[in-house]
């Protein structure tokens, strides 16, 4: 497959939303391939040390469960422990596990969500403050889908963790485009908003927990991973408020327009009551128009690539001399336009 990188390398650990679309045509193909979709987990057993030996070694079975489109989540678990001993009155004992689940979905012939979420923890104990024998239990969890993009979306990523473990996040697809995103500190919160073109995607994760320790310790972490797709210009947040009823925001934004258009009431009597309409993206006024007229227009150009949290602020002639207006508002949020 050629390939478009979008890769999320996690060095502490990482790990639910959708597009706006019509209803699939009858007899469509699936959005991810069931058969190249699944969760699994794997545990594995690691000890040094002059002298030192193993000795209660255990591993979890490896499990593989398939994620199914708009099936509901699925989850796998792994675990490992060994005891590793030196010379009497010289061991250290430890235990690494994680609990994996995934989930996605679609709506119509476009993804709508992926979400993975890990947790788990490790521990040890150690008769000496620093052994001279090191354990090294891990347990891993992965999950791997195959998915089609019919038409171009944006993907919103977020990515929250805490704890020891290691996580990766790749997305791959298309010709030639690369993204990446490295998180490095034991708690982080990232967020990652990327174009996606038409295409097929392989999308892989991967998280480890455990390592070699001589020292006594315990510690749990906790991953998640939640991904949505909008398509370009839908309402990520659709219009709501009291003063829709003095000036309508529309249902998606205008891609070919690059903007929004907000229509005043069409009313002649509602319109007549209005003072002035002053319009707000991200908490920064960018327009603002003086006694509209019924009907008319506002337009808010809107950069390539931003997508657009609005605010619009109605405020009416006051009822008498020395009143106070009335002011209303509206808000509405909406996805990027290429």
């Amino acid at each position: 497959m050629r390939r478009q990188v979008f890769i999320v390398a996690v060095s502490a650990v990482l790990v639910a939303g959708g597009v706006a679309a019509a209803p699939a045509p009858a007899g469509a193909a699936p959005v991810f391939n069931d058969a190249e979709s699944n969760l699994s987990s794997a545990s594995a057993l690691g000890y040094s040390g002059s002298g030192c030996s193993q000795s209660n070694p255990s591993t979890s079975p490896g499990q593989a469960v398939p994620i199914p489109e708009n099936g509901g989540a699925v989850t796998v678990t792994a675990a490992a422990s060994n005891t590793v001993q030196g010379v009497p009155g010289d061991s250290v004992a430890a235990s690494a596990s994680l609990s994996g689940t995934a989930r996605v979905a679609s709506t119509g012939d476009q993804p709508r969500s992926i979400d993975v979420a890990v947790a788990g923890q490790i521990a040890a104990t150690s008769q000496q403050p620093v052994s001279a024998c090191s354990a090294g239990p891990t347990a891993r969890v992965d999950a791997d889908l195959e998915f089609t993009v019919t038409r171009p979306v944006y993907a919103r990523v977020e990515l929250s963790h805490s704890g020891p473990s290691v996580a990766y996040l790749s997305m791959y697809g298309g010709p030639s485009t690369g993204f990446s995103l490295n998180v490095g500190s034991p708690r982080s919160s990232r967020s990652l908003h990327v174009y996606v073109p038409a295409g097929s995607y392989e999308l892989s994760y991967n998280e480890v927990v455990g390592d070699a320790t001589k020292v006594a310790r315990q510690a749990a972490t906790s991953t998640a991973v939640h991904i949505e797709f909008w398509a370009p210009g839908a309402a990520t947040a659709a219009p709501t408020g009291k003063g829709l009823k003095y000036l309508a925001l529309p249902a998606t934004a205008s891609c070919a327009g690059h903007g929004v258009d907000a229509a005043v009431t069409p009313k002649r009597k509602r319109a007549a009551k209005i003072k002035q309409v002053e319009l707000f993206v991200d908490d920064t006024r960018v327009a603002k128009v003086k006694h509209p007229k019924k009907g008319a227009v506002v337009h808010l150009p809107v950069a390539p690539g931003a997508t657009i949290e609005l605010r619009a602020q109605i405020t009416l002639e006051p009822r008498a001399k020395g009143r106070k207006p009335k002011t209303y508002t509206a808000t509405a949020s909406y996805e990027a336009c290429p």
